[in-house]
């Protein structure tokens, strides 16, 4: 598991965190912890896939499902999908 932590003002931190289930490992989640120690989901990023007729995942390179975190800290049931565009090549 990869964590990614910067400190920020007055005792937060904005943390990055893969998540630790193996099955589960192209998801990030994103929260700030409080300077209490207690977390505010942000968001939850994972590269998009789908299942073959065998069940088995297949990742889509490139492509990406955001979920935003509500008040509550519940993420959304609707993703924003995002793609990254391939750059041109140069003359």
């Amino acid at each position: 598991m990869q964590k990614i932590e910067i400190p920020m003002a007055d005792g937060y931190t904005l943390v990055a965190e893969q998540n630790n289930d193996p099955a589960y490992a192209e998801e990030m989640y994103i929260f700030v912890r409080c300077p209490d120690g207690d977390e505010i989901d942000l968001v939850c990023v994972h590269q998009k896939y789908h299942y073959d007729g065998h069940g088995g995942k297949v990742m889509e390179p490139g492509k990406f499902r955001i979920f935003l975190a509500d008040e509550d800290g519940e993420y959304r049931s609707e993703p924003i999908e995002i793609s990254v565009a391939e750059e041109e090549e140069k003359d």
